[in-house]
């Protein structure tokens, strides 16, 4: 499954041929070269709380307690500053139960402030995350977890290292 055209019956649907995905890939890759310029140039002047909901459908989060858990995140992360906003995303009607995550960023994270209007904060992609909390399923069936973004001893994963640590996945 190619993610960025999808599986071979959809990219004949779409009448894409190799020329046409090959354009799509660089116009990609340039863009998110852009990206990761600004979030070297945009860090954290300091610790930020920023919330984030997710659907619990990921098997990371299949577990009873989810304390000490260590995942990596190879995409950029939207956050928000608005509890209630990312509360809303994880409770969508109709859907499996929900995790709310409230992460402490720390100084010196890639971010970059994309709406006022929503809160958004897009945090760099390649963070290592780690749940120091979890208070479990509350009434409105919404996990909430308390996570930190684990120090790195070693420099942010370039592009190429994520490239190919989402191919092993």
């Amino acid at each position: 499954n190619d993610w960025l055209a999808g599986t071979p019956g959809r990219r004949r649907m779409r009448k894409l041929d190799e020329s046409d995905l090959a354009a799509m890939r660089i116009d990609v890759e340039a863009r998110i070269a852009h990206i990761d310029r600004v979030m070297d140039q945009s860090r954290l002047e300091g610790d930020a709380v920023v919330w984030r909901g997710l659907r619990a459908d990921d098997p990371r989060f299949d577990r009873a307690d989810l304390a000490g858990l260590e995942f990596d995140e190879l995409s950029y992360l939207s956050t928000t500053v608005d509890e209630a906003r990312a509360f809303k995303f994880a409770a969508r009607d109709g859907e499996a139960p929900g995790v709310l995550m409230r992460m402490i960023a720390p100084r010196g994270t890639g971010a970059i402030d994309m709406s006022e209007v929503e809160g958004e904060l897009l945090l760099q992609r390649g963070l290592r995350l780690r749940v120091v909390r979890d208070h479990g399923i509350g009434p409105e069936g919404v996990r909430r977890i308390d996570v930190e973004v684990v120090p790195s001893t070693t420099p942010t994963l370039t592009p190429a290292q994520i490239q190919r640590a989402a191919a092993r996945a």
